[in-house]
């Protein structure tokens, strides 16, 4: 990824932004003009797209270097095979022929030569790429990572001066979306579940408020995609939950996480309902594009009330997998064959597992 001219090309996109005249960027009142103001605030999120993907790339490399670490002891023999040969001109990313022929069409895009595209806005001087750009690999720790993160929150705050959410709903929940998942690929980096689950929250903080101010007919895509994500962040906390918690009591695992199931739970049924026609009812089948993550809202919905010890939570698990497999039986969709395999199965074994916890059912 060549996110050194990514950098440099903002850092240009920057320096020519500046030499936008002064009665181009302000109004007669003073006020930043809309058309300037709107132009600023995309390269702010162009900048935190590309803090957010360094991030991410980073993150990778971290766990590529990991897995390669634990690699099988007869691959450290130091024994080389025909495939070891070729590693150093993978890691370039193109073979010795492919980097020639980009050197020698250098100087000519699209049948232009260089000189065509040269354009003069004094563009000295610029900035060098800096080093997270230019080798994300060096992003080795959270304290690194929190750096980048930092610069990209900056730039999606900036940008949030411009897109509010009154006037700018689409774009302020864009540029909150995004600040969500810079936490996101941060939290990727830390060690400690308590500060993990923290940054969720923090991402849920982020979203949870435009999701229950807007018209969700008006703005139903943004909705159901909030709904889904917003469900997802509390089932990433109830795993990290479950593993600070260990083996606990039934009673003491149904306080501290029944509320984080109960929310999890709630996003996904909302997304769920909003397939339903206008009078409410379920749909017989979702389009196909849509059934992947139609079925993975109930599978999850059965998977993390399935971690609470009690006959009703239990009972909760088993109306989503039934849901899975009637939908499965009346479609045969072709996603999701794993988890639909899984969801017939705790169809199966629930019922008997429920009449270990529900008295009602010790006579039968």
């Amino acid at each position: 990824a060549k996110f050194d001219v990514a950098e440099h090309c903002l850092h240009a996109a920057d320096r020519v932004l500046r030499t936008v005249p002064r009665e181009e960027r302000v109004d007669e009142s003073g006020a930043v003009a809309e058309k300037f103001g709107e132009t600023r605030a995309h390269l702010h999120i162009a900048w935190a797209e590309l803090w957010r993907a360094v991030l991410k790339h980073a993150r990778e490399e971290l766990h590529s270097r990991s897995a390669a670490a634990a690699a099988p002891a007869a691959a450290a023999s130091g024994e080389v095979t025909n495939a070891d040969t070729s590693l150093a001109s993978a890691g370039s990313g193109e073979s010795p022929r492919e980097g020639q022929a980009a050197e020698n069409d250098a100087s000519t895009i699209g049948g232009l030569s260089d000189s065509r595209l040269r354009f003069d806005a004094k563009l000295s001087n610029m900035p060098k790429p800096s080093q997270d750009c230019l080798d994300p690999g060096c992003i080795d720790s959270f304290e690194r990572a929190r750096d980048v993160y930092k610069r990209g929150a900056v730039h999606v705050r900036d940008a949030k001066h411009f897109f509010r959410f009154e006037g700018f709903v689409s774009d302020h929940y864009a540029c909150c979306n995004l600040d969500a998942q810079l936490l996101s690929a941060v939290s990727l980096f830390e060690t400690d579940p308590k500060r993990v689950v923290a940054m969720h929250r923090r991402r849920i903080g982020l979203l949870e408020p435009i999701l229950t101010s807007i018209n969700h007919k008006a703005f139903h895509a943004i909705s159901r995609q909030m709904m889904f994500d917003i469900g997802t962040m509390h089932q990433q906390i109830l795993d990290l939950k479950l593993l600070m918690l260990g083996e606990r009591p039934p009673a003491v695992l149904e306080k501290k996480l029944l509320p984080i199931v109960d929310e999890c739970g709630r996003h996904f049924k909302d997304f769920i309902a909003s397939f339903n026609g206008s009078d409410g009812t379920p749909p017989e089948r979702v389009e196909e594009e849509n059934e992947e993550v139609f079925l993975s809202a109930h599978f999850t919905i059965g998977r993390v009330y399935g971690k609470i010890p009690t006959a009703s939570a239990l009972g909760k698990s088993l109306k989503a997998y039934e849901e899975v497999v009637a939908y499965a039986r009346r479609n045969s969709p072709s996603c999701m064959k794993e988890e639909i395999k899984l969801a017939e199965e705790m169809a199966t074994l629930l019922p008997s597992k429920i009449k270990n916890f529900d008295p009602r059912f010790q006579s039968k």
